[in-house]
């Protein structure tokens, strides 16, 4: 959680959100919403993703979502059962930068 600035009294604490359309076969059977630590995040580019990381990575029942081709942020993450999964997330230096300063915090995973 990060420490929302306030007054020296008072502390804040938030848990930031990552959002998703689906409950994808990554999560290992659990369901959205739930808690995890973001590990690290990897900036990679789509050709260089194999067929099977990206199968992995974007498969639900309904289908497969389509990932943009272009730069990429694959963010590494560990839930409540210390399994590990990734997400892929369009690159910008806002979003870049967004989600460095989460690594090592606690995220909820949450549908929308």
């Amino acid at each position: 959680m990060k420490e929302l600035k306030q007054s020296n009294k008072e502390k804040t604490y938030r848990t930031f959100q990552i959002k998703f359309s689906h409950d994808y076969f990554k999560f290992c059977d659990k369901k959205l919403p739930f808690k995890s630590i973001l590990l690290q995040c990897f900036k990679i580019n789509y050709n260089d993703l194999s067929r099977c990381f990206i199968v992995y990575d974007t498969t639900f029942d309904e289908g497969e979502y389509s990932l943009p081709k272009t730069d990429l942020i694959v963010l590494l993450l560990m839930d409540t059962d210390r399994k590990l999964f990734t997400t892929v997330r369009r690159f910008t230096p806002t979003k870049w930068t967004f989600y460095k300063s989460l690594e090592g915090e606690e995220v909820e995973l949450i549908k929308i």
